[in-house]
């Protein structure tokens, strides 16, 4: 899959899986690529696609963005919310965004 394929499908689904692809030297050295059903991605926390080009980011502000070639290409929302607790990949296929206190503040929604 081409960094721009790879782009495109993700903000197309803007699921963090999308951006996961097959297990890699750059995954095994410490950089998820993939979140499975159930599993959060925290604040400050990335997914990366195989040759670490792409980054999907949960950010400290409370945006989800994706970054290619160091440049944010997408994101949720222009506001900022400090109280956000991270991302879960729900087992119904939807990526929620989640603050402290359990309020479902963003959600891709394909379903």
């Amino acid at each position: 899959m081409t960094n721009a394929k790879c782009i495109l499908a993700a903000i197309a689904l803007t699921g963090a899986a999308v951006i996961s692809m097959s297990a890699s030297a750059y995954a095994a050295s410490g950089n998820r690529s993939t979140l499975g059903n159930g599993e959060w991605l925290q604040v400050g926390s990335s997914l990366f696609s195989e040759d670490g080009s792409v980054e999907f980011k949960c950010q400290t502000d409370g945006k989800v963005a994706i970054y290619w070639g160091g440049e944010a290409r997408w994101q949720n929302t222009p506001q900022q919310r400090y109280d956000v607790k991270g991302l879960i990949m729900q087992g119904d296929a939807n990526v929620v965004l989640y603050t402290k206190d359990g309020e479902a503040i963003w959600h891709n929604a394909p379903h």
